[in-house]
C-alpha cells in the first residue's frame, strides 16, 4: 500500500500554500483599488458621484496655451553693412554708387513722419543723404528708392554746389574717401512728431530742412558703417 502524507505535515504546507487565502487577498485588493479610483481624483480630492447622464470616465479639460506678450522692438535701422564695418561696395563711389536699401525696425507708433540723414563723421556739416517726410510705416527702402510723397534733398559739394549726373541733381552722395583712407559714416533715422511743412521742404535747402527735422524729432535710430577709399 502506498504511503500518504497527511495534509498537516509541515513539509506539505511549505510546498503547497493555502490557495483560498491568496484568492481572498486578491479579491480584497481589487475592491480596495476600485474604491480608491471611484472616490478620489489624481490629487487626492474626493469626487462627487457621477450623475446619470455621465459615464464612468473622467473628462480632462485642457486650457489653450496663452501666447506670450509681443516683444517691443527697439527703434533701429539696418543696411548692407555690419555695425561699424564696411558698407557694400555697390553703394560707394568704387561701385555703382546707388543708395543703400534700409530696414527700419521698431518705429514709434505715434510717429507722424520719418527722416533719414547720412554724414561722414569727419565733415558732419555736409549731408550725403537727406530725406524728409517719409511715411511712418516706411519699414523698408528697397535699394534706397525714395517714395514719391517723401522729400529727397539735393546733395552738394563743399561750396554748396548741387551734385549732378546724367539723371539730373543727385540726392545721394556715395561714400568716397581718398585711396587708402578709412572713414566712418553715421546714418540716422528720426521719428518726427509732425511732418516738415511743404514750404520748408520746397526750399531744397539742406540746412533749413535739417533744422526743421531736428525741431520735430523726438526719437532717433542710428547706425555706423565704414569704408576705405580705393
Amino acid at each position: 500500500m502506498r504511503n500518504t502524507v497527511p495534509r498537516t505535515d509541515p513539509k506539505y504546507s511549505a510546498t503547497r500554500p493555502d490557495m483560498s487565502l491568496g484568492i481572498r487577498r486578491s479579491f480584497a485588493s481589487a475592491v480596495l483599488v476600485t474604491l480608491v479610483l471611484t472616490g478620489c481624483s489624481r490629487d487626492g480630492r474626493e469626487l462627487r458621484p457621477a450623475s446619470p447622464d455621465q459615464n464612468a470616465s473622467i473628462a480632462v479639460t485642457t486650457t489653450a496655451p496663452i501666447d506670450p506678450p509681443t516683444e517691443t522692438l527697439e527703434f533701429a535701422v539696418a543696411g548692407p553693412w555690419r555695425e561699424s564695418e564696411d558698407i557694400a561696395v555697390a553703394h560707394t563711389c568704387a561701385g555703382e554708387g546707388t543708395p543703400p536699401p534700409l530696414e527700419i525696425l521698431g518705429i514709434p507708433s505715434d510717429a507722424a513722419a520719418l527722416a533719414v540723414h547720412l554724414v561722414e563723421l569727419t565733415s558732419p556739416e555736409r549731408p550725403l543723404w537727406l530725406i524728409a517726410n517719409l511715411a511712418p510705416d516706411s519699414r523698408v527702402l528697397a535699394d534706397g528708392v525714395v517714395p514719391a510723397d517723401a522729400v529727397a534733398v539735393a546733395v552738394t559739394i563743399a561750396d554748396g554746389t548741387a551734385i549732378t549726373d546724367a539723371g539730373g541733381v543727385r540726392t545721394y552722395a556715395a561714400p568716397c574717401p581718398p585711396p587708402g583712407e578709412r572713414r566712418e559714416y553715421l546714418l540716422s533715422v528720426y521719428a518726427l512728431d509732425a511732418a516738415i511743412p511743404a514750404e520748408v521742404a520746397a526750399s531744397n535747402d539742406a540746412d533749413v530742412i535739417l533744422g526743421a527735422i531736428e525741431e520735430r524729432a523726438y526719437d532717433i535710430a542710428e547706425s555706423v558703417f565704414t569704408f576705405t577709399g580705393q
